[in-house]
């Protein structure tokens, strides 16, 4: 899957969870007497609008303590920086090595459809030290994968060596940089908790 299908499989997995919420309407007292009925719609509405979209990450997680640079020695060219930002819900910790390859991006959101959709079509789950693994992405030079927590939370992880990173590593046949990069996910499953 190249990574334009890719990009375009996440965002449309987003605009899926986003547009499945019921619009929320309020009703004024003066137009109708609440009834239980209506009102179990309203709570139901309510609890839809909570969970439909992306909603922060919790608790409070700072996206970059996840991975340490050093963890992507094997990655990318050192120094490996990263860099935190948050954009509507999501927050993002990019990692970049000296030859300015993205090497990984890490993203926290919360998103029941996400959640969903991540443990319904997945390539496969890997099990590395502890941590279930979901591989969306399985490609010998690139990994789309996510950790799904409690409470529908997501921890998505894109790496994107280098051609040198990945000649570099050698990634024996029958592998992929999902399988190679399992280590660097299962640790940040551990700082989060998450090991079962």
């Amino acid at each position: 899957m190249s990574k334009r299908a890719w990009v375009a499989a996440v965002a449309a997995v987003g605009l899926l969870g986003v547009g499945c919420g019921s619009p929320k309407t309020e009703t004024t007292g003066a137009s109708s007497p609440a009834t239980s009925s209506s009102v179990a719609t309203s709570a139901a509405q309510a609890s839809e609008t909570k969970t439909s979209g992306y909603q922060p990450f919790s608790p409070a997680t700072d996206p970059c303590s996840l991975v340490i640079p050093e963890q992507l020695g094997a990655h990318g060219a050192a120094p490996i920086n990263s860099r935190a930002r948050e954009s509507n819900g999501i927050q993002q910790c990019t990692y970049q090595d000296a030859d300015h390859n993205k090497v990984l991006n890490l993203k926290l959101f919360k998103n029941a459809d996400g959640a969903t959709n991540f443990r319904d079509i997945h390539v496969r789950i890997l099990q590395a030290d502890g941590a279930e693994i979901y591989v969306m992405k399985d490609e010998q030079n690139e990994c789309g994968a996510a950790l799904l927590g409690p409470e529908d939370n997501i921890v998505q992880f894109d790496f994107e060596p280098g051609t040198a990173a990945v000649s570099a590593a050698q990634v024996q046949t029958g592998q992929t940089w999902c399988d190679f990069s399992a280590p660097v996910i299962a640790e940040a499953n551990k700082r989060l908790g998450w090991t079962k």
